[in-house]
């Protein structure tokens, strides 16, 4: 599924399909690479996703422990920081140590090759969505086009 933002996203209809459990990437995801503050639009669609059962993890590639630490907190989750997607190791470790079926399982991410990668590498069904952060440096734009090309390239052949 390919979304503008997290706001979007209908939980309930994913809860009836079977969805438990979450996997959600932090930067340009729930928050701007330049900001620790989760907005409350946020805030509150995650806490509608945990009110339907949604059991929730953040997976950032960060490597600020105390960044990944500090959104959590406001989000009231756990989170593994510098994950290393798309290698699904500690995904895989995540998953197993909660007793998750990675296909019960949702991973909503800003990067096509890292965080939807790992979700279908996993096995989870996969949301990408559009990054918060629109101005980015030269090799962030270069990577993001080629996404958006193969996004785009995916999207035509599933209209097909």
């Amino acid at each position: 599924m390919i979304v503008s933002s997290l706001e979007e996203i209908a939980i309930l209809p994913l809860i009836q399909k079977g969805y438990t459990s979450l996997l959600l990437d932090l930067d340009d995801t729930v928050v701007p690479h330049h900001t620790n503050q989760v907005s409350l639009q946020k805030i509150q669609w995650l806490e509608q996703a945990k009110s339907f059962g949604l059991h929730t993890w953040a997976l950032s590639n960060n490597s600020s422990q105390y960044r990944v630490s500090k959104i959590c907190t406001q989000l009231g989750i756990q989170g593994l920081y510098f994950a290393m997607k798309p290698l699904p190791f500690s995904a895989k470790e995540l998953l197993q140590d909660h007793h998750i079926d990675p296909k019960n399982c949702l991973v909503i991410g800003d990067k096509l090759f890292t965080d939807i990668f790992l979700g279908n590498w996993l096995g989870a069904f996969t949301i990408l969505v559009e990054p918060l952060t629109k101005k980015v440096s030269l090799a962030t734009t270069l990577r993001r086009n080629i996404e958006l090309f193969v996004v785009e390239r995916l999207a035509w052949k599933s209209s097909s």
